[in-house]
């Protein structure tokens, strides 16, 4: 018995490429799942990235405000308040 049909192809032949085919699909698929995971993490740690240092941007601005402000209220208010006052003349 003869597996071929009227034009000569065999029925095995179309399942293995119609297998072989299926199986590469798959494989495109699962690669293109890979580098669009792998280009989410790449963006997620830029976007990790740029927030520390903004915070540490932030942090050292922070920082700066409060050691101005510390110095700010160890001056004295006005220089009218540090001067010894005149004496009276008429004595």
């Amino acid at each position: 018995m003869e597996l071929a049909d009227d034009t000569g192809t065999n029925p095995w032949v179309i399942v293995a490429v119609a297998f072989v085919a299926g199986l590469m699909g798959m494989g495109v698929v699962k690669l293109l799942g890979y580098l669009r995971k792998r280009d989410a993490d790449k963006e997620a740690k830029l976007i990790i990235d740029r927030a520390e240092m903004e915070a540490t941007s932030r942090r050292k601005e922070a920082e700066y405000e409060a050691k101005e402000m510390a110095l700010r209220a160890k001056r004295p208010k006005s220089r009218s308040s540090s001067r010894i006052p005149p004496k009276n003349l008429r004595t």
